[in-house]
């Protein structure tokens, strides 16, 4: 990132504000409102005067610092943060839970299952002859057919599901449904897929 000439920039900002409070033990980011209301505190205790938030390298870690032109300042916002336990704040999440995770491909399989999406994709990927990017479109361009569950790639779930389970579709080899070694429920029941293939 470049600056203008006579620009303030953050190097400018440090070394005019000499004294810094430091969130220990907090490298990850903090929710934004969050981040707002410790902004908030800090225009609180300088009246409206400059301050600086931002997060240094210190060593091999991240750090939070604020910084301020008056040593009292400093103290003030150190006090709020000690007694608000500031640094305990949630971290932000940016993808779902595992548990989230697994409840969502369990409801996207019954969900193909009872709509006959899975089959049709899982043919339109292992029918698409070349590279493996043209073998996800494919399964993609099938699955827009159906007005799928709102979450991540429901084709990655049919996908990863049948070649978890039944792998031997991937290799040209087809099991016998009357495989008396398998159990009862590895294949789904013959009601599984309402739409013929005509």
């Amino acid at each position: 990132m470049s600056y203008r000439k006579g620009e303030d920039t953050p190097a400018k900002k440090r070394r005019r504000l000499t004294f810094r409070v430091v969130i220990e033990e907090r490298e990850e980011p903090f929710l934004a409102a969050d981040r707002e209301e410790l902004e908030a505190e800090c225009r609180r205790i300088t009246n409206g005067a400059e301050f600086f938030y931002n997060m240094e390298r210190n060593g091999g870690r991240y750090e939070h610092v604020v910084r301020f032109a008056a040593e009292h300042q400093a103290a003030a916002l150190a006090d709020w943060l000690r007694r608000q336990r500031f640094a305990q704040r949630p971290i932000p999440r940016f993808r779902p839970t595992s548990e989230e995770l697994a409840a969502f491909e369990q409801s996207a399989l019954a969900w193909g299952f009872r709509t006959g999406a899975v089959r049709r994709v899982i043919q339109a990927f292992r029918h698409e002859r070349g590279s493996l990017t043209r073998q996800w479109s494919a399964a993609h361009r099938m699955l827009a057919h159906y007005q799928m569950p709102e979450g991540p790639d429901v084709a990655a779930v049919f996908i990863s599901w049948a070649q978890k389970h039944h792998w031997h579709w991937f290799h040209g080899r087809r099991e016998p449904a009357d495989n008396p070694f398998r159990p009862a429920d590895w294949y789904p029941p013959a009601d599984a897929y309402p739409h013929s293939e005509d």
